[in-house]
């Protein structure tokens, strides 16, 4: 998912958003640096869950190159 940080009176509102996004943002009077794509500014995160089932989910984040796979794993 894209993602959104503001920080010193900016938003900077990472690529693949809504397009309507960036101008209701600055007329609602924000100030907004738009990124093309996504980047690395904004994070990038690898996680691993339970599910109610016990069967475990993984994901890895497009930003680092990432990837998961879940093999043959429970959580009993």
């Amino acid at each position: 998912a894209s993602r959104v940080h503001f920080e010193h009176g900016v938003l900077q509102v990472e690529g693949g958003n809504d397009p309507a996004l960036v101008p209701a943002l600055t007329a609602a009077g924000y100030e907004v640096n738009a990124w093309p794509d996504q980047h690395m500014f904004f994070g990038g995160v690898h996680a691993v869950a339970v599910q109610d089932d016990g069967q475990f989910a993984a994901v890895g984040d497009p930003r680092r190159g990432g990837s998961a796979i879940v093999v043959g794993a429970t959580a009993d």
